[in-house]
């Protein structure tokens, strides 16, 4: 439990810094170029590129979250999990700030709301998904670092505790694959 403390201060404290660094970043831009130059601009021109149905949005989304999280899978067997897990942190932290400043300058504090509400219900599966996923990755990686190194137990409880995050990822998609589409579209004819 201690260590589970200690990490959850060391997530806490990477996501402050890479939060902040996210809406300083937006901000800088906005000022800067003097128009907003955000991420998610860019994401939101990138969407254009591909037509998914609504039936196929399931397997789109598989594919595209399924690959990052075998990405992490495979590099929690290897000494650069560690590394990759901090860096995952900052980056997942930056991206969180940079959109909340986007909704927050396109739509005043309601913008905040809206945003965290795009991101209902899926956001309640993959936060804790992805917590244990950082969490177990890291726990495994630092195998490598420790003198005693990894037992054959090690990696059984690891792709134990892995499929059970992978079944909280498939409900995540699932929710964001049919539930969110609703409340997006809700979103859009009612908050934007």
């Amino acid at each position: 439990m201690e260590s589970m403390n200690k990490y959850l201060r060391i997530f806490f404290l990477l996501f402050l810094i890479g939060f902040t660094g996210g809406v300083l970043c937006s901000n800088y831009l906005r000022v800067s170029a003097g128009y907003d130059t955000s991420l998610l601009g860019i994401y939101m021109a990138g969407q254009g590129t591909e037509t998914i149905l609504q039936s196929q949005l399931f397997g789109y989304l598989l594919k595209k979250r399924g690959r990052w999280f075998l990405f992490y899978f495979i590099s929690g067997m290897t000494p650069f999990g560690v590394l990759l897990v901090w860096g995952g942190i900052l980056w997942l932290a930056f991206l969180a700030g940079n959109l909340m400043t986007a909704f927050l300058l396109e739509y005043g504090l309601a913008g905040i709301l809206t945003g965290i509400i795009c991101l209902f219900p899926q956001g309640l599966f993959y936060l804790p998904a992805v917590f244990l996923l950082f969490f177990f990755v890291l726990q495994m990686s630092q195998k490598f670092w420790q003198t005693q190194g990894r037992v054959r137990g090690d990696y059984g409880a690891y792709f134990f505790f892995m499929t059970g995050i992978f079944v909280i990822f498939l409900l995540g998609i699932f929710m964001e694959s049919y539930v969110n589409q609703k409340v997006l579209h809700y979103v859009a004819q009612h908050r934007l």
